[in-house]
């Protein structure tokens, strides 16, 4: 899927709802996983952020995340869903 962003494009289109894992943003993942993440930030693609917070590491992780500056751009830019929860 890292290498078929019209992939994403499509599902967008049919309104599927994307979440981020704050720890996306970190590498954790890998180099790709965190470029796709700052991609669907700046294509204003994400509905949903959330954590994978299961122990502290994870925890350290997603405060790492949240400081991003693609999180802020995310944060402040109003078009998060997760009040509707």
């Amino acid at each position: 899927w890292h290498a078929k962003p019209k992939e994403f494009e499509k599902l967008k289109d049919r309104e599927v709802a994307f979440q981020l894992n704050f720890s996306s943003l970190t590498g954790q993942y890998s180099k790709d996983v965190r470029k796709m993440a700052r991609t669907f930030i700046e294509r204003e693609w994400i509905d949903y952020a959330g954590s994978d917070v299961h122990r502290q590491s994870y925890f350290d992780l997603f405060i790492e995340g949240a400081a991003d500056k693609y999180a802020e751009r995310l944060l402040t830019a109003g078009r998060l869903k997760n009040h509707l929860l």
